[in-house]
This record gives C-alpha cells, structure tokens and sequence, in this order.
C-alpha cells in the first residue's frame, strides 16, 4: 500500500507536552493519567479513520477497515484498565467539578 499519512503539524509538540505531563506524575496518578491518554488517543485515531472511509482508494478502505476493530479493541482494554485505576482528577470531571479519588468520586467533605 502506498499510502504516506502526514502527522499533523503540532503533533510533535503535543506529544512532548504529553510526556511532560506524565513524566511528573507518579505511582496512581501517573496510571490514571497514562490510562486516560491512551483512551483519549485511541477515540481520536478512530474517528479519524471513520471520517477518511469514505476515500475512494479501495486499499485505503480495507486498511482502515482492518484496522478499526484492532483500535476499538485497545479502547475497550484501555476502558477496562480505566475502571481498574480510576479516573484522571485533572483531566476529566476533576478539573470543573472539584478534586476526585481514584473512584472517580468526591472525597468526602466535598
């Protein structure tokens, strides 16, 4: 298949603030945190692939078509993983609704 995807222009640089990110976290925020990007990663990559089905290349269809279910498969691993660690406080529902645990809950007090 002779087909050369340009990454987007920023994606070097959203990749370095990314490892930033994580390279200050440690123990349970560093997995909630890695958890939740590999979700956000993986929901990204598999609408984009959606969106590039309709090309008229039929090689592009089956690649992409044999690629989707391996991506969605990664997303429900990355799902379960997430139920197991928690969800990111800063990331998700923490950064509007106030600090959560692991739980994804509201300590109490809150």
């Amino acid at each position: 298949l002779e087909v050369t995807p340009a990454p987007p222009p920023d994606a070097a640089a959203k990749q370095m603030t990314a490892l930033d990110q994580l390279s200050a976290k440690k123990g349970a925020d560093f997995d909630r945190a890695f958890v939740q990007m590999q979700i956000d990663d993986h929901q990204q990559n598999i609408e984009a692939l959606k969106a590039a089905r309709t090309s008229a290349d039929p090689k592009v269809q089956a690649l992409i078509d044999s690629t989707l279910p391996v991506l969605e498969k990664h997303l429900a691993a990355a799902k379960a993983a997430q139920k197991k660690v928690g969800t990111a406080p800063a990331e998700k529902a923490g950064a509007a609704g106030g600090e959560m645990t692991g739980t994804g809950r509201k300590p109490a007090g809150s």
